[in-house]
C-alpha cells in the first residue's frame, strides 16, 4: 500500500497509463525512451483505469490480486497430480519464493502473465482429459490474454504446440493433429492481434521489439534476430 519504487513500474508501466491519461488516447510515443509504448500492455490498460482515480495504490493492488489467483490457478493444477497437503506446500514454495514476494507488491505486469499461463496450461490439461474442443479453445485464448500481457509469452505458444504435436502423435491422424495446432495458434494469436496491428502501424513491425533496434540511439543491435 505504500509508495511504488520499482524501476520498470515508475518508468513505463505506470507512466504510459497516465501519459494515456493526459492525452486522452492510447497512442504511439515517439522516442527511444518509451519504446515499451509500441508493446502489447494488457495489464497496463487496467492501470489507466486504477490511475484515473489519481494514484498508484489500486494499480499496486491489481497487480497483488493476480499473484492471489496465480494460487487459486497454482492449487487447482497441482491437485490434478498430488494431494491437498502437497498442494497447499506447493503454493507455499511459489510464494516463498523472493521474486514473487516482491512482485506482489509493485505494479509490475509478470504476475499477471503467471496467472493466465497457468490456466492455459489448466485448459490444456483439461484437453488432455475430457477430449473436448472448447477446453483447447479456452487454453489458447488464455495463452493469448498472457501475450497480450507480455510478450515473451510468445515461448509459451512454441511450448504448447509442441506439447500437442508430441501428446497426439500415437494417438491422432495427423491431418487431426494439424488442426488442433492451427486452431490453437489461431486463437491464441487473435486475442493480442490489435497490439500487433498497432505496432505494426508504428513500427513497421507487428512483433516489435523483436527482430528490431530496440536502442536506435546510442546501442545499435537487433533483438533477438538470427539474421
Amino acid at each position: 500500500l505504500g509508495p511504488e519504487l520499482g524501476f520498470d513500474a515508475l518508468w513505463y508501466h505506470l507512466t504510459i497509463p497516465k501519459l494515456y491519461l493526459s492525452i486522452h488516447e492510447i497512442a504511439h510515443i515517439p522516442g527511444s525512451l518509451f519504446y515499451y509504448s509500441d508493446m502489447p500492455k494488457f495489464t497496463e490498460m487496467l492501470y489507466v483505469s486504477a490511475l484515473s482515480f489519481g494514484t498508484e495504490t489500486i494499480a499496486k493492488f491489481i497487480h497483488f490480486s493476480f499473484g492471489i489467483l496465480s494460487l487459486i490457478a497454482l492449487y487447482n493444477l497441482s491437485r490434478k497430480f498430488l494431494s491437498k497437503t502437497f498442494s497447499l506446500l506447493t503454493l507455499l514454495l511459489f510464494y516463498s519464493n523472493l521474486v514473487v514476494g516482491w512482485m506482489s507488491v509493485t505494479a509490475y505486469i509478470d504476475l499477471a502473465r503467471t496467472f493466465f499461463e497457468l490456466m492455459a496450461l489448466w485448459g490444456f490439461l483439461e484437453f488432455q482429459q475430457k477430449k473436448e474442443s472448447k477446453w483447447l479453445i479456452g487454453s489458447a485464448v488464455l495463452l493469448g490474454l498472457a501475450i497480450s500481457v507480455k510478450l515473451l509469452s510468445f515461448g509459451s505458444l512454441l511450448i504448447f504446440s509442441i506439447l500437442i504435436l508430441t501428446t497426439f502423435k500415437y494417438r491422432s491422424p495427423i491431418s487431426s493433429i494439424v488442426k488442433k495446432l492451427i486452431t490453437y495458434c489461431s486463437f491464441a494469436l487473435f486475442i493480442p492481434l490489435p497490439w500487433f496491428v498497432f505496432s505494426k502501424i508504428h513500427t513497421g513491425n507487428p512483433f516489435y521489439p523483436f527482430f528490431s533496434n530496440i536502442y536506435p540511439i546510442k546501442l545499435n543491435f537487433n533483438l533477438i534476430n538470427p539474421l
